[in-house]
């Protein structure tokens, strides 16, 4: 069941993903890292006759690093650039839980970039052998990284 204390937060995750999709951060973001991610498949994988996903994902933990401030650096200057600012944090809302709402919508984007990059393993699947649970725990250590 949502309280009014979860809805609130509900509300600014649901504001800031509708600004993502608005803006050009998102698509920035999602058209550099799947470039550069499937210039590392090719060199890494495809090139080398490879199925190491663990040394893709490396250097993909490196790529999602330099380029998650594309999505972040906006979310608190872009409400002082508006003037909505004084707005938020004079609502009935902690300062903790617009924290988190906007960083739970940044993290929806870098979790779709990591969706996206599912191909990748299926594509070894498919022309050479892979090992699931490896596959699955690289990926988790790189969500939760």
């Amino acid at each position: 069941m949502i309280t009014l204390k979860g809805l609130d937060m509900l509300l600014i995750f649901l504001r800031e993903l509708k600004g993502y999709l608005h803006t050009a951060a998102m698509y920035i973001f999602l058209a550099v890292f799947m470039a550069l991610s499937s210039v590392f498949f090719i060199i890494g994988n495809l090139a080398a006759r490879s199925g190491n996903v663990l040394a893709l994902l490396s250097n993909m933990s490196y790529l999602w690093m330099l380029l998650s401030p594309i999505l972040t650096m906006k979310l608190f200057a872009g409400e002082k650039r508006s003037g909505t600012d004084r707005l938020l944090f004079s609502a009935p809302v902690s300062a903790g839980r617009i924290v988190l709402g906007k960083f739970l919508s940044s993290y929806t984007i870098m979790l779709l970039s990591v969706g996206l990059t599912a191909v990748y393993p299926i594509l070894i699947a498919i022309y050479g052998t892979l090992y699931l649970p490896e596959v699955l725990t690289g990926y988790l250590g790189f969500i939760l990284q």
